[in-house]
């Protein structure tokens, strides 16, 4: 330890120490850190360091053990040590406050040098910071000028492909709307219109807009020239701008937020004003040349795209108009050539009203007659375009109660013309459960009468344009013309055939004639000869039954059915001679209804049963008395009955029938005359009673059998009626006449 002390230098201030936990000197006592050093050695550690302090100084305080070894069991060996044994430690104090002093030196040192530095490194930064900053707000604003070229340039480009592409003018300025309120940098606030002019009025017309509310829809909808920012720029032909509401409308809206508004006018190459364009924009905002040279440039090309669409839709309309008109010339030369090749108009008249309604995109056409009374029209021909004919059109039958405005329009010989049925309140029902939604009704009038119409149906809402309106009148007019040429041939056709036929009935009627005078000749000498064989008859029955002769009774039968036979021949005779007295001649009584019928019946029962039709009575039991001439009736049943034998004639039916019945009705007794053949053909009732009307082949009928009923049935002050029999098919004639009192 004296050694070591003595190798140390003095002026260091280090010095050492020897210390145990078992001393044998109180110099050599450890004191609290020695101590704890002395107690981690014996828990085997190697030596213990630290920095602390001792008194008022600092001081690095370094100890080692010490072991005991074999030499130092001589001294200490008392001492109850082992070899290996921890006896102590040697400690070395080095003193700190020369370091530390010199160590706050150099730290003020270093830190004047590196605070000097980092001064300078911040100014480096804060002259460097500025550069960059400028540099990058000159990057950003080379940006910005590229970034708004490219979309003014993307904008233009995105235009001139909307004009490329074949849409309306109208989703043009949509679509270029859309385009201007999606850019960013406009500060737009998504609202805006397009406006175009009116040149004849020099209003602004919205044609596209978006983001608008009600209010601004109604006020802004037409713009007048110099009204408010748009009518401004319209006629100064310059840009408005406005900051804030207030400065670009005398009036406010509560209901719209504060903004202001850029006002575009777009002007022609001719130097007109053709429409204008509108952004709304945040309020406040600052007046943007940028932004105005942009908006300026989109005017421009939108506007060249407006004259050039523009001009190809006009082009297109005149186009469309020659097409039109040469499609319609093209229908009324087809039209006129199909009625000029036939005499009857009708036969042509569906594939005509089919042409009409293809050519004209109609959903139906129809083709209606109108009664004598004007009160109602029956269809006649009729088209009805893809559907259903129930589905759409017309039905059967109109009266005048179902469409009483249609009548009256009609009756007063002028068109009727509706593009929306709705607005229609006493047709409206009818014509929508007929699928009717716009209509165009063209009256056919000739010789001073209303004759009937033509109808043109669409199943939707359709405005009809003037040519269409005029190409309906137009066919109206051939339909009348046919109609009356036709009228006026089956007027000439009905002459001469009741001249051709007047002369044949003559002929027939002279020869009719020598037959009945032959057929009066005839009977005379038949008589003579028949009440001989009946006088001869009666007389062997006579003498057979007064003598008891017994003859065989075949014998008897035989001659009592010739004495039948021949009262039935004379009855025939009586009633033929009655057919030859002129009627007027026959006394006017009261007769049986039933028993008239049975005498008609008796004359052509054969002749029915030898057609193959049988013949069915349903007679009242009780007599039903006529008063008038029984002949007259007789010959009306016998026409009527025949009639229906000619028309069974046509029937490859294997149930020929026909049904005569009589009943009383109230004051009246009423004949039927029903038959189950092929009935009576459409149309036909008001012709059917016509002299020599017939629907037989030519030669076979005169057309004078039921023309001749009806008169003999009007002197009996009765009617007759002709239906088509609803039980069974075929044709009923009900005579009605009245009940003698």
């Amino acid at each position: 330890m004296r050694q070591l002390k003595a190798d140390l230098p003095e002026p260091s201030g280090v010095t050492a120490s020897l210390v145990s936990l078992k001393p044998l000197f109180v110099g050599n006592a450890p004191d609290e850190w020695e101590r704890k050093a002395l107690k981690a050695f014996e828990h085997g550690k190697m030596a213990m360091s630290e920095y602390t302090g001792i008194g008022d100084k600092k001081y690095l305080r370094l100890m080692q053990p010490m072991k005991v070894r074999p030499s130092c069991m001589k001294c200490h060996g008392d001492q109850g040590y082992k070899v290996g044994d921890i006896k102590g430690g040697i400690g070395i104090f080095f003193p700190m406050d020369q370091f530390l002093a010199e160590e706050d030196h150099q730290f003020n040192i270093n830190f004047a040098s590196f605070g000097l530095l980092w001064f300078l490194v911040l100014c480096g930064i804060g002259v460097g910071s500025h550069r960059l900053r400028r540099r990058i707000f000159e990057r950003q604003m080379v940006e910005l000028k590229i970034r708004r070229s490219y979309d003014t340039q993307s904008a233009v480009n995105s235009l001139l492909s909307f004009s490329q592409e074949n849409i309306p003018l109208e989703e043009i300025l949509e679509r270029s709307l859309d385009l201007l309120l999606s850019i960013s940098w406009l500060s737009s606030e998504s609202k805006g219109g397009i406006f175009l002019v009116d040149q004849v009025s020099e209003t602004l017309l919205m044609e596209a807009s978006q983001g608008l509310s009600g209010p601004f829809q109604e006020v802004c909808v037409r713009v007048p020239f110099g009204r408010c920012l748009c009518g401004r720029a319209a006629s100064t032909q310059q840009i408005q701008f406005a900051g804030s509401l207030d400065n670009c409308r005398g009036n406010s809206y509560k209901e719209t937020s504060p903004h202001g508004h850029y006002c575009v006018p777009m002007i022609s190459s001719r130097g007109k004003t053709i429409g204008a364009i509108n952004l709304y924009l945040k309020e406040s905002h600052r007046y943007d040349q940028t932004v105005v040279e942009f908006l300026t440039a989109i005017a421009n090309s939108l506007a060249g795209i407006i004259e050039r669409k523009q001009a190809e839709e006009s082009l297109y309309e005149e186009r469309s108009k020659l097409e039109l008109m040469l499609k319609h010339e093209t229908l009324l030369a087809y039209i006129a050539s199909n009625f000029n090749s036939v005499d009857f108009f009708q036969q042509i008249l569906d594939q005509i009203l089919r042409t009409i309604g293809e050519t004209v995109e109609l959903g139906a056409a129809c083709f209606q007659k109108f009664d004598d009374a004007c009160e109602e029209s029956s269809k006649l021909n009729s088209w009805v375009a893809g559907v259903d004919e129930q589905s759409m059109g017309y039905p059967p039958a109109i009266s005048a109660s179902d469409t009483p405005n249609i009548f009256k329009r009609l009756m007063a010989n002028r068109m009727f013309v509706s593009s929306d049925i709705m607005e229609l309140e006493e047709e409206r029902e009818f014509l929508l459960k007929n699928n009717i939604q716009a209509m165009v009704i063209c009256p056919l009038s000739f010789a001073g009468r209303i004759r009937g119409f033509l109808g043109f149906c669409q199943s939707r809402k359709r405005k009809w344009d003037p040519e269409e309106r005029k190409l309906f009148r137009t066919i109206a007019d051939l339909v009348i013309n046919a109609w009356e040429r036709e009228s006026l041939f089956r007027a000439s056709l009905e002459a001469e055939k009741k001249h051709t036929e007047a002369v044949r009935i003559t002929e027939q009627a002279s020869r009719l004639a020598s037959i009945g005078v032959m057929a009066a000749g005839i009977t005379h000498e038949i008589n003579q000869p028949l009440n001989s064989i009946g006088v001869t008859a009666e007389s062997v029955l006579y003498w057979m039954k007064h003598n008891q002769i017994d003859l065989p009774g075949k014998f008897s039968e035989k001659i009592e059915e010739i004495s039948d036979h021949v009262d039935r021949i004379d009855s025939i005779i009586k009633h033929m001679r009655e057919f030859w007295v002129t009627p007027t001649q026959i006394i006017e009584d009261e007769f049986d209804l039933n028993e008239a019928v049975r005498n008609s019946l008796s004359l052509i029962e054969k002749q029915i049963s030898s057609h193959g039709i049988s013949l069915e009575l349903f007679m009242k039991v009780t007599a039903l008395p006529v008063a008038g001439n029984r002949i007259l009736l007789e010959q009306s049943v016998i026409n009527l009955v025949v009639n229906s034998i000619h028309a069974h004639d046509e029937s490859m039916s294997d149930d020929k029938k026909i049904e005569v019945i009589t009943r009383k009705s109230g004051t009246s007794v009423i004949l039927e005359v029903r038959d189950n053949a092929a009935g009576l053909p459409e149309g036909a009732d008001e012709e059917l009673f016509d002299p020599f009307y017939s629907t037989r082949k030519p030669g076979e009928g005169m057309g004078l059998g039921l023309a001749i009923a009806k008169r003999f049935i009007s002197n009996l002050g009765g009617s007759i009626q002709a239906d088509n029999n609803n039980n069974g098919g075929g044709a009923a004639f009900t005579i009605k006449l009245p009940l003698a009192r």
